[in-house]
């Protein structure tokens, strides 16, 4: 009995990462529609380890089309920009860093700010 119940908790939990999996893609979906431009989807595969920036590598790079400056996007909004960018890989500077700015439009009033 208590074997069938870790299977079946097993189970479980293998079957709610695949629900959560399934709403990251179709979040994803959903996000590619609404900007209607061409959209590389990427992975967060590292942080930076010298602690003195706020930036993350990730799994897509010159390869997949990624340039230098190019904006970095999720469904809630601008995540900041690419640093440096090799073959397979880029480096992207988050938009929580100091030394980050990104030019904006008010929708409403259409003040420029940054």
């Amino acid at each position: 009995m208590k074997r069938e119940i870790n299977s079946l908790g097993r189970e479980n939990s293998r079957y709610r990462e695949l629900l959560a999996t399934q709403a990251r893609l179709r979040q994803l979906l959903q996000f590619k529609e609404i900007i209607r431009r061409p959209v590389v989807a990427a992975q967060v595969i590292g942080l930076d380890p010298t602690g003195w920036f706020k930036s993350v590598i990730i799994d897509k790079g010159k390869s997949a089309g990624l340039k230098l400056d190019m904006p970095v996007v999720n469904a809630s909004g601008v995540v900041g920009r690419i640093v440096s960018v090799s073959t397979d890989y880029a480096k992207v500077l988050l938009i929580i860093d100091q030394n980050s700015a990104v030019d904006c439009l008010m929708q409403r009033s259409r003040d420029r700010g940054m």
